[in-house]
């Protein structure tokens, strides 16, 4: 409550039909001596100070302690502090009104402002302003017939890598009344529906799959708290995160590959796996190259899910060598491998020993043997097919004449056909030379001489 000062008056007696006043004796006082008037004060307004939903219709009133100087009452000393307009009236005597322009506002905080300037009817002003402060009624709230849409959705469209664990989120743009059975559901999935505010929250029963693409619905049975149905139904599709990696490297390619048999003596063993191997997992121990039951010396390498074994040293000819894996190999995540092992043979020992013929027909030393006989070798290993030529072969009768003839070669047996029947009851010699040699390029040792007589 504020202190209102009262105005101090001087009122004529006669005016109130007392008996005049007598004239004191001795000098008349000087205006020096005449007492001063207090300064105007606010003895009440309405609204008052503070008060709250005050009629937008209320005429703003302001009673001053004492009579006042009506020049100084109007819209320069009066006014709202917003600036809102309005007009000034003197009821005489003591109290001022002012009627705001269009009325007041609802809901609005108005500041009353008395001015400095007003003055009493003895010309003291009040010195400083004079304000009180009121509020008027709230509006009416307006029906909301604004159908609630959808501003977010956790997750959001299209999202990827969704934990399986997620809560299936849908932000409205307003707060929620009602979400029925069934008005949010995602893909079939059993769960259950909980509304904070603006926010619908589906929660699985379960874990999701992992993996899979999922649909989550809003139906238009959803409301909003006016009974507003949701604008429109709404639908997003999400898919959720890969199962968890829980397997070891598996090994994918190889090379030399297991049972290979000649492999060459320079070969690096390279082994590819179907995911990254952890480099620190690949020890000496864990990855080996053995041969015989010792173990090789080897450099080794790991790039990705590649691991290679460099023998430091050229490879044995003839030699089985074995590549050990072990379970300590692991993955990034730490998932071990099953052991494994790949056996491979490299290449023999250089051919040094030269071919040899095993059988003849006919064979050496043989009697009546038919005219159209065709003299064949086998031999105990392949020839170079390009040394299995007549230049490397003759057919000679007793008296030392040439006799032609053709040579084949097929599945290790070279055959001699002569191109006419031999002539009766006559020695013949067939002599392979030292120019046939084996695929390794070995010759024969020495020429290999055949000698038959032909029947009578």
């Amino acid at each position: 409550m504020r202190d209102f000062r009262p105005i101090v008056l001087l009122a004529a007696f006669s005016a109130c039909g007392a008996p005049p006043l007598t004239q004191p004796s001795g000098p008349s006082p000087t205006p020096e001596s005449k007492p001063a008037s207090a300064p105007p004060a606010v003895k009440n307004t309405l609204p008052g100070d503070g008060e709250t939903n005050v009629a937008t219709t209320t005429l703003i009133t302001i009673v001053f302690a004492g009579a006042m100087d009506e020049a100084t009452i109007n819209e320069r000393t009066i006014h709202l502090e917003d600036g809102t307009g309005g007009h000034v009236s003197w009821r005489g005597g003591r109290t001022a009104t002012f009627l705001p322009t269009g009325g007041l506002r609802k809901g609005a905080t108005y500041t009353v402002v008395v001015g400095a300037d007003v003055a009493n009817d003895s010309g003291v002003r009040l010195g400083a302003d004079f304000t009180f402060s009121f509020t008027t009624v709230a509006p009416e709230p307006t029906k909301d017939t604004l159908a609630p849409t959808v501003l977010s959705t956790t997750p959001a469209a299209a999202a990827e890598d969704v934990a399986v664990n997620t809560l299936i989120h849908a932000t409205l743009s307003e707060n929620v009344a009602s979400v029925p059975a069934g008005a949010f559901s995602v893909g079939g999935v059993p769960g259950t529906v909980a509304v904070n505010g603006a926010t619908i929250t589906f929660t699985p029963s379960a874990p999701l799959l992992h993996a899979t693409t999922y649909k989550a619905t809003l139906s238009t049975a959803i409301t909003d708290t006016s009974g507003n149905a949701l604008a429109a139904k709404h639908e997003w599709l999400f898919t959720t995160e890969e199962a968890p990696d829980t397997s070891g490297p598996v090994l994918a390619q190889a090379a030399p590959e297991d049972g290979a048999h000649d492999v060459d003596l320079a070969s690096i063993v390279a082994l590819t796996f179907d995911e990254p191997v952890k480099a620190t997992s690949v020890t000496s121990t864990s990855v080996r190259l053995e041969a015989n039951g010792a173990s090789v010396p080897v450099f080794r390498n790991t790039s990705g899910a590649k691991i290679t074994l460099t023998p430091k040293a050229t490879l044995t000819p003839g030699t089985v060598y074995t590549v050990i894996v072990t379970s300590a190999v692991r993955d990034l995540i730490g998932n071990a491998m099953a052991p494994l092992s790949i056996t491979f043979t490299t290449v023999p020992p250089p051919d040094t020993v030269p071919p040899v013929v095993v059988s003849a027909t006919p064979v050496n030393g043989a009697m009546a043997v038919a005219v159209n006989v065709a003299p064949a070798f086998v031999f105990n290993e392949a020839l170079d097919p390009l040394t299995a030529v007549a230049a490397n072969v003759t057919l000679k009768d007793a008296a030392t004449s040439d006799v032609a003839f053709s040579v084949g070669y097929a599945a290790g047996t070279l055959t001699v056909t002569p191109s006419a029947p031999l002539t009766a009851a006559t020695t013949y010699t067939a002599t392979l030379g030292t120019g046939l040699t084996d695929v390794a390029g070995n010759p024969l040792a020495a020429p290999y001489v055949l000698v038959f007589t032909t029947a009578l």
